[in-house]
């Protein structure tokens, strides 16, 4: 499945009652992979790389999971064209708002918290990007994981819905676009794209306050993003 220029999609799976073993049609690295778990993100820690006798590698193409799925999981594995600039990942006490950062001047940094990702207004980046300051404290055990990413400014398109929209446009659509709903990354099965920056997502009925992010990622930059606020019963 490709992705586009930033990131080449290795391998989108349906799992089986348990599994644990997954493979990519290309070799993957710690520091060049995603693997999402029915759109949640997963730690590094959660997975091993290892090689065609299942022992561990710095690069491969087989992923192991340290728990067995459950039947009909979606795992997404994601490659990077070129290295993440950074990644931190830090557990925190309760009520806890700042996290270290990549500390680069990255003005685009995705934070996950828990394995969803944070909108932009959720937290603030201090400075350079040493710290990340959540718009409200964690509790105790979440998980926060801060990715860093090569980036020019954002164009931010913010949109509200109106209740009976199916259909989102977009500024740009040049590179790769990735569909958040809530945090949770959706299957490209589950909208279709026509016109071409036009997005309809299928078979989902929104709550007020609900929100679709569409990104687009082109040669490792993140070049527009697109933010929906859903009303009543949008589709």
């Amino acid at each position: 499945v490709s992705y586009g220029e930033s990131k080449i999609g290795v391998a989108t799976l349906t799992a089986a009652e348990g599994q644990t073993i997954f493979f990519t049609d290309r070799s993957v690295t710690a520091n060049n992979s995603e693997v999402f778990l029915n759109g949640i993100r997963l730690n590094h820690n959660q997975f091993d790389i290892q090689d065609s006798s299942g022992n561990p590698t710095p690069e491969g193409f087989r992923i192991a999971l340290n728990f067995g799925a459950n039947l009909n999981d979606h795992i997404n594995i994601f490659k990077y064209v070129s290295g993440k600039i950074g990644v931190t990942t830090t557990v925190a006490g309760s009520g806890v708002t700042n996290f270290s950062g990549i500390g680069t001047g990255i003005t685009n940094n995705e934070v996950y918290l828990n394995g969803v990702r944070l909108l932009a207004d959720e937290f603030n980046v201090v400075g350079l990007g040493n710290t990340i300051q959540l718009s409200s404290g964690a509790f105790n055990g979440d998980t926060v994981t801060v990715v860093g990413l090569a980036t020019t400014a954002s164009s931010v398109k913010n949109e509200v819905g109106d209740g009976v929209k199916q259909v989102f446009a977009i500024d740009t659509s040049s590179g790769e676009n990735v569909v958040f709903i809530g945090g949770v990354l959706n299957p490209k099965s589950e909208y279709s794209i026509f016109e071409p920056n036009t997005y309809k997502i299928l078979d989902e009925v929104f709550a007020p306050g609900d929100t679709v992010e569409i990104l687009e990622y082109k040669n490792y930059t993140r070049t527009g993003v697109t933010t929906i606020t859903a009303g009543l019963g949008q589709t």
